[in-house]
This record gives structure tokens, C-alpha cells and sequence, in this order.
């Protein structure tokens, strides 16, 4: 997993980088970009609650995860992902308040 402060630190070059390498030696890998979110599974009901606006949002990012998680470590597939958290910068984007609250409690 890659992970940088902002758009534009290296993460999707490195990650790229990476797949690259790991494909060329026949070793079965998946590269998750951020916004390939839209598309997986796991994450469908985070979408549609995002989207929608839901305040519970927070929830349904870290189940979607939490089964993204689970998916991945029950193939056999190395899985490289470029962000912590996939949709955590759409909500600072967005101006989510929950989040800022939760970033604040965590900070604190």
C-alpha cells in the first residue's frame, strides 16, 4: 500500500512501478487505483450511500473496506492498492464534517 500526503506524491507512479515488476515475473497482481473504487464490488454500497449523501457514510467506508480486505486476502492474487483508504480524499473534497470531526478526535 502506498500512501502520500496529496495528489501528485508519488503514489500511483510507485504503485504502477511495482505492477509492472511483479506481472513481468508471472506473479498474479491486481492494482487497485483510487478510483477504481467506482467499479469494485465491496464498495458498491459505499458508493450509493456517498452519493446519496448519507451521514452514516464513515460506516460504509470501513465495511467496504473491511470486505475489500477480506476479498483480497482470500485470493491468490498480490493486491497493490495507491491509497490508504480508497475515498478518503473525495471526502475532504467534499467538505464531509463528519470527517473533519474524526480527524480531529484522532489527532487528539
Amino acid at each position: 500500500m502506498f500512501v502520500g500526503s496529496s495528489p501528485g506524491a508519488g503514489k500511483s507512479t510507485l504503485s504502477e512501478f511495482l505492477y509492472e515488476q511483479l506481472t513481468c515475473h508471472a506473479i498474479p497482481t491486481q492494482w487497485i487505483y483510487e478510483d477504481d473504487v467506482l467499479y469494485l464490488p465491496s464498495f458498491a454500497q459505499f458508493i450509493k450511500e456517498f452519493q446519496s449523501g448519507h451521514t452514516d457514510t464513515i460506516d460504509a467506508l470501513l465495511a467496504a473496506t473491511a470486505a475489500f480486505v477480506d476479498d483480497a486476502l482470500d485470493r491468490n492474487t498480490l493486491v497493490i492498492t495507491d491509497s490508504i483508504f480508497p475515498c478518503v480524499n473525495w471526502f475532504f473534497a467534499a467538505g464531509y464534517t463528519p470527517l473533519s470531526s474524526l480527524k480531529r478526535d484522532v489527532i487528539l
